[in-house]
């Protein structure tokens, strides 16, 4: 049904099952329909590195949920939180760069994951979101410019 309809199915990488297994769903499924999302920070249930992740998925990726964090040692611990895109711990620019390079990469979508302050207002809330929104989105267009200016000039 899903050529039929010219439908594509992706699975996300979550905190569920590890990347290596959802490769091989995928691959055991074998339908071009059926693909992979890469989520940027979803890996770290796992303690894999977003490249490793990446590559391991890169043949079947059809989309990224693209997010950046941080990571802060606690007492105890460490705690992974969201941050601005381009103010955390993922390479944006190398990441990008290996996803532009799929066949079958339908959409990148920014996501926020940002843990908002104690005691704001709603109006306050909402103004921040809006910030880190806008900051963000900014600064994923600015790399995918300079991607696309890149290609250009082959």
């Amino acid at each position: 049904e899903c050529k039929k309809y010219n439908v594509y199915i992706g699975i996300e990488n979550h905190f569920d099952l590890p990347s290596k297994r959802l490769v091989n769903l995928v691959s055991r499924i074998k339908d071009e329909h059926i693909g992979l999302i890469f989520d940027t920070t979803n890996h770290l249930a796992f303690i894999e590195k977003p490249e490793d992740t990446l590559k391991l998925f890169m043949p079947n990726l059809i989309s990224v949920h693209i997010k950046d964090y941080l990571v802060q040692k606690v007492e105890a611990g460490y705690l992974i939180s969201g941050t601005i895109l381009g103010e955390g711990r993922l390479g944006i620019r190398k990441v990008l760069n290996k996803i532009f390079y799929s066949n079958k990469l339908f959409s990148i979508i920014l996501e926020m994951t940002i843990k908002r302050k104690t005691g704001q207002n709603i109006s306050e809330v909402v103004n921040w979101e809006r910030k880190a929104v806008e900051k963000s989105a900014y600064y994923l267009n600015s790399i995918c410019d300079d991607f696309k200016n890149s290609f250009e000039k082959f």
